[in-house]
Formats: structure tokens, sequence, C-alpha cells
């Protein structure tokens, strides 16, 4: 996971899907090199691992598939919303707009996030994938 990108918040779902097997991805690779570096992302990641190969990124097919993988994987929440509200958090936001309604004496409902405006936002650094019954992000 990349240090500089936010963290997710602690997320996962309810009723958990039986962990994926390589018939779960959606490439193919005779190079066996290639395919036990999947194996490991499964065994590592999960469906995290199965929506990274979504991405359909060239490196997918290369032995640093894994190191890619770490470089871009920035989190697994429960659902979109749930990715808003950990970036809204994430970058301190949520803090921040607490403090500006007590300087200003201000009710909490007069101001509110506009959480698709968010998600455009969200969507210019990350790619989001579902898999697993769980929502991905990668950076962009």
């Amino acid at each position: 996971m990349n240090e500089h990108q936010p963290q997710p918040a602690e997320t996962g779902p309810k009723h958990r899907q039986p962990e994926p097997t390589l018939e779960a991805l959606p490439i193919r690779s005779g190079d066996p090199v290639v395919v036990a570096r999947w194996k490991e992302g499964l065994l590592k990641w999960g469906y995290a691992f199965v929506a990274f190969t979504e991405l359909r990124l060239p490196e997918l097919h290369t032995p640093d598939v894994l190191t890619v993988f770490e470089d871009l994987y920035s989190g697994t929440y429960e659902s979109r919303e749930a990715v808003v509200e950990g970036q809204i958090e994430a970058l301190g936001w949520t803090d921040a707009l607490a403090r500006f309604r007590r300087e200003e004496g201000m009710t909490d409902d007069l101001l509110e996030w506009n959480h698709d405006a968010v998600m455009e936002q969200i969507l210019v650094i990350y790619s989001i994938v579902e898999s697993g019954g769980e929502v991905h992000l990668f950076a962009s």
C-alpha cells in the first residue's frame, strides 16, 4: 500500500465471500513465474488482488506484479459511500469542518459534504473496482 495515500477506514463485509482462486482472475498466463505471483497475491490480498487484475495493466504479466499492486493499492471498503467517508476523514476534513462550525457557532446541519462531488474528486486520483462484495481503491 502506498504510504502517502489516505488509509481506509476499518471495513469489511459482514458476510465474507469464499477466498478467490486463479479462476476468479479475468486474465491468464502460461508463464509459471507470473502465475506463482498471482497465487501469492490471491493468498495475501484476496479479492483486492482480483480487483487489481481487472485494471488490465501490462504489469500484470510481469514478475513485478506484486510490487505494482502494493504501489497502487489504496484500500478496501464496504461501499462507495464508505470510500467517500474514509477519504473525507483521512484528509482531515471532518475535524476541520467541526472546528469551523465550532468557531463560527454553526449547527451541524448548516454545512454538509456533497458526497457526489467528493466522489468525482476521488475518481480523478483513484480507480475503483468492486470485487468480492467490497470496493477496492487503486491509485490511477
